[in-house]
C-alpha cells in the first residue's frame, strides 16, 4: 500500500512539473508577442524625428491609430522572431513585419510594409 502512494506522489509531482513548465513557456510567449507589437508599433523608420510606423498605418488609412488591430504571430520560438500583421478596421492591405526579439529589429516582410519603411530623401 505503501509503494502505491509513493507513485501517485510521484506522478503527482511529474504532472504538476510539466503544468507548471507548460504555464510558464505560454507567459513567456505571450511577452515575446507584446514587444513585437510594441516593436512594430513604435519603429521609427525615418529616424527619431519621423512619425512611427502605426502614426503612418493610421494615416494612410485615415483612421486613429487605436483602431488598428495588431495580430502577432510567433515565427520561431528558438531565434526569437515574431510576425507582426497590421490590420486596418475597413481590411485590405497585407501589411506584415517580421521582428528579432534577439536583435530588436524590425524588416518588412510584404511590399506594403516597406512602403511604409522607406526613408524619405
Amino acid at each position: 500500500m505503501k509503494s502505491l502512494f509513493k507513485y501517485i506522489g510521484a506522478a503527482a509531482v511529474v504532472i504538476l512539473g510539466v503544468v507548471s513548465v507548460s504555464y510558464l513557456q505560454h507567459r513567456f510567449d505571450q511577452s515575446d508577442l507584446r514587444h513585437a507589437v510594441g516593436a512594430v508599433r513604435f519603429a521609427r523608420p525615418q529616424g527619431p524625428q519621423g512619425a512611427t510606423l502605426e502614426e503612418q498605418v493610421a494615416y494612410k488609412f485615415q483612421t486613429r491609430p487605436e483602431l488598428i488591430s495588431w495580430e502577432p504571430q510567433l515565427e520561431s520560438k528558438l531565434e526569437g522572431t515574431v510576425l507582426v500583421r497590421a490590420l486596418p478596421p475597413q481590411g485590405g492591405e497585407n501589411l506584415i513585419w517580421k521582428v528579432d526579439l534577439v536583435r530588436m529589429s524590425v524588416v518588412p516582410i510584404t511590399p506594403e510594409a516597406e512602403a511604409f519603411s522607406k526613408t524619405n530623401p
